[in-house]
């Protein structure tokens, strides 16, 4: 989130949208392009920066719509949700993003401000970064999503963490066991061995199993 000291701005490379958007590097963008930034406060969130540089939104969707690093589909949300920028033009940046995570910002738009469910569950289905079984798992739990939908997307995921969301499938979603050790037994990313202990303690799956998939996850990390 939007924080942190503001010190060596000078030095902070505001060319390129970050990964994490901090109140020092906003600082340092917005004075690059000579907004006067002696009023910001290190505590500062997107709404303060809304309420304090209107008139800077416009050059920052801008800069957004054109980033290829960084997150800008959450910024693209940030900026639709303090700064009063179009949904048209935030579902646009969410859909074009090629980097952050854009499935779980889709997501972010339809529970709490009413961006149709199809529009995000697309965007989500062909997300290839961020943790799309995530945002699948969110859709399901919250947004109406279907439980088939969401263990699709999940068993297909090879960014994020879809063994965690496999595991949150049964305790929100009924899904059931045999095909949550199966999502768990063949992730290649995210934590399997967290989500496989996690099975063994609240879900009922073997401790051999778990401990299958544990040992397989940390010979793995070793190569």
């Amino acid at each position: 989130s939007i924080g942190g000291r503001f010190d060596m701005i000078d030095m902070i490379d505001t060319t390129k949208l970050p990964d994490n958007i901090t109140a020092k590097w906003v600082k340092a963008w917005l004075a690059e392009r000579g907004y006067d930034v002696s009023k910001v406060k290190d505590w500062w969130r997107w709404k303060d920066f809304a309420k304090a540089f209107p008139d800077a939104r416009e050059e920052f969707e801008k800069f957004v719509e054109r980033s290829t690093t960084g997150d800008p589909a959450w910024a693209a949300y940030e900026l639709f949700r303090c700064f009063g920028s179009s949904r048209e033009w935030a579902e646009r940046v969410i859909e074009n993003a090629t980097t952050g995570d854009p499935a779980l910002e889709a997501c972010g738009m339809v529970r709490f401000f009413g961006s149709s469910r199809e529009w995000a569950e697309r965007i989500i289905e062909r997300a290839m970064t961020g943790d799309p079984a995530w945002a699948a798992y969110c859709m399901a739990r919250s947004c109406g999503s279907s439980r088939e939908w969401a263990e699709r997307v999940i068993e297909r995921a090879t960014t994020g963490d879809p063994a965690r969301a496999a595991y949150c499938m049964i305790h929100h979603c009924f899904s059931t066991r045999e095909w949550a050790e199966k999502v768990i037994e063949n992730a290649t990313t995210g934590n399997p061995a967290l989500a496989a202990q996690f099975m063994a303690v609240h879900r009922g799956s073997s401790p051999e199993w778990a401990e299958r998939i544990i040992e397989k996850w940390e010979r793995s990390r070793r190569f």
